[in-house]
């Protein structure tokens, strides 16, 4: 997954259903998608680098800006995907809202 968005602008954050889709180099060649499913315990939260937290999962560091996935009871998913519109990981999942 590391590689998929090292050096890479993330350029559009969507949602469909209850999952976050985040567009990595949407105008390269082949765009990295990734999906995240909080479920219940989940949070995305904008933070200092220098912030330690031992329920930090991951981290997408934004030169010296973090966005982390905190989660303390570990029932979040991640998924990384080709294809944002129709993947198969999202044939459960309704339409979004938001």
């Amino acid at each position: 997954m590391r590689l998929a968005v090292l050096g890479r602008t993330l350029d559009c954050v969507h949602c469909r259903g209850q999952v976050l889709v985040l567009t990595f180099g949407q105008g390269d060649p082949a765009p990295a998608h990734l999906m995240l499913h909080l479920r219940m315990t989940g949070q995305v939260l904008f933070e200092p680098a220098d912030r330690p937290d031992r329920h930090v999962h991951l981290v997408l560091d934004f030169e010296g800006r973090e966005v982390r996935y905190r989660d303390v009871r570990k029932f979040g998913r991640w998924t990384l995907v080709d294809d944002a519109e129709n993947p198969s990981a999202l044939d459960h999942v309704g339409p979004g809202i938001c």
